[in-house]
């Protein structure tokens, strides 16, 4: 820059010329320099100089600006940024744990694949049954079944920095879980950890093949399930184990109620805490709705576990 002007120096500088010079560069050698020459008085040249000017204190400007708008966002990002204090100077709570799924499976074992699945999106699975040592579901076998399931929670729980262990049933699974949740009302020995007052129960199976005797009163162990308890009942809209009333294994009067309404029912009669997610066309596995609404169902069901899960925390 210095090289221009001095290239046009011709006559003498005026003072404003020579004032935006000095804002052009605070170099006291050029300034120097612009005295002891002179400078044709050309409007054009003057222009130049001026539109210089302005584009460098735009610039500056502009500059400016930015610094000051990062600085804000600096300012805004700190006052927006997560710490471990609370307003009050409190440490807050940290992240809460995943839950952890014990699994109870149907009478003849086995993973619950579809329902463990689904559970996975949301914590830990531990599903028993496997090696043989589900008992089935001979009411004779009832003990076994319950001590292996509260075995089964009492492990999960020992696990360092696990989260709330939560019982889940499938089929015969729902009536072992049903009964240790109304065993442990009686006499709780589960620690801490093991939710008891609450369960998850896919597909329970209201009504058998038979009429029930003493002691395989299903409807009876949903009566006895703990005041209070929140237990979410996932099923099939038709699921035949909440029928009865037609087929081979009729046995039920065909003006009962059958399907989602024969479940409520019973439920209305217990002191539990229930909510209900039903899947249209399913039938005993939630998880088996028609093909073209398998995913959406999926998704249904997993929303009503989520949920409920965080009811339960």
């Amino acid at each position: 820059l210095s090289c221009v002007l001095i290239a046009c120096i011709d006559t003498q500088l005026n003072q404003s010329l020579l004032i935006a010079a000095r804002k052009l560069s605070t170099s006291r050698r050029l300034s120097a320099r612009l005295q002891q020459h002179h400078l044709l008085q050309q409007p054009q040249f003057c222009a130049v100089v001026e539109a210089r000017i302005q584009r460098t204190d735009s610039i500056n400007s502009l500059r400016a600006a930015q610094k000051t708008h990062i600085s804000n966002m600096d300012k805004f990002v700190k006052r927006k940024a997560p710490t471990d204090a609370g307003a009050d100077g409190s440490k807050k709570q940290a992240k809460k744990p995943r839950p952890v799924f014990v699994v109870a499976p149907g009478a003849g074992g086995g993973d619950c694949a579809q329902l463990t699945s689904a559970l996975a999106t949301m914590g830990r699975c531990v599903p028993i049954g496997h090696g043989g040592r589900w008992m089935g579901n001979s009411p004779k076998n009832l003990d076994a079944n319950v001590e292996l399931v509260e075995a089964a929670a009492q492990k999960a729980a020992d696990v360092a920095d696990a989260g709330p262990v939560i019982l889940v049933g499938h089929s015969f699974g729902c009536r072992v879980v049903a009964e240790l949740l109304a065993r442990q009302a009686a006499d709780k020995t589960l620690p801490d950890a093991v939710v008891v007052g609450g369960a998850i129960l896919e597909s329970y199976p209201l009504y058998g093949p038979k009429p029930p005797t003493e002691g395989t009163d299903r409807a009876a162990q949903i009566a006895a399930l703990p005041s209070g308890s929140k237990v979410l009942f996932v099923s099939g809209s038709k699921d035949e184990f909440l029928d009865r009333s037609t087929g081979k294994d009729a046995w039920r009067g065909a003006d009962d109620a059958t399907g989602p309404a024969a479940l409520e029912a019973v439920v209305a009669e217990a002191s539990c805490a229930a909510t209900f997610e039903f899947v249209q066309g399913a039938k005993h596995n939630a998880f088996s709705a028609p093909k073209s609404s398998q995913d959406s169902s999926r998704r249904a069901i997993i929303a009503a576990i989520k949920m409920h899960v965080d009811a339960l925390r």
